[in-house]
């Protein structure tokens, strides 16, 4: 049996979710997307160019107890904000700081028609 309190440690967000994950045995395929938003500046400013990491584990062997585990692993470090409930999985939001948008993230999990998955969307370098 894993200890959760052992998987997070101090550190950025991508970290926290990097070393979880790994003690899990869930192997991300790393992505960076950028999006233009004003998610951050706000509703009447003008948008700025925000980079996404975009983490995704293809096919792994068990998406669903795997996915738990690491949303469990996560829940004692951040808050959580909503979740999220699919057919077949899915998945939280959390914000490291409940009044900073940039601090938000996502984990899911869920078997999709091209197999099953485990993400991770969050700002990058945060």
């Amino acid at each position: 049996m894993i200890k959760l309190k052992d998987l997070i440690t101090e550190g950025k967000i991508t970290s926290d979710v990097e070393r979880a994950a790994k003690k899990i045995g869930i192997k991300f395929k790393k992505k960076v997307k950028t999006k233009f938003t004003n998610d951050f500046t706000g509703v009447n400013e003008p948008g700025e160019n925000v980079k996404y990491d975009d983490w995704m584990d293809y096919n792994p062997q068990n998406y669903e107890s795997m996915g738990r585990a690491l949303v469990d692993a996560l829940s004692g470090r951040y808050v959580q904000m909503k979740r999220l409930k699919y057919t077949r999985g899915g998945g939280v939001i959390f914000r490291k700081n409940r009044k900073d948008p940039k601090s938000q993230f996502m984990i899911t999990y869920a078997r999709s028609m091209s197999g099953p998955y485990i993400s991770y969307e969050g700002v990058h370098g945060e």
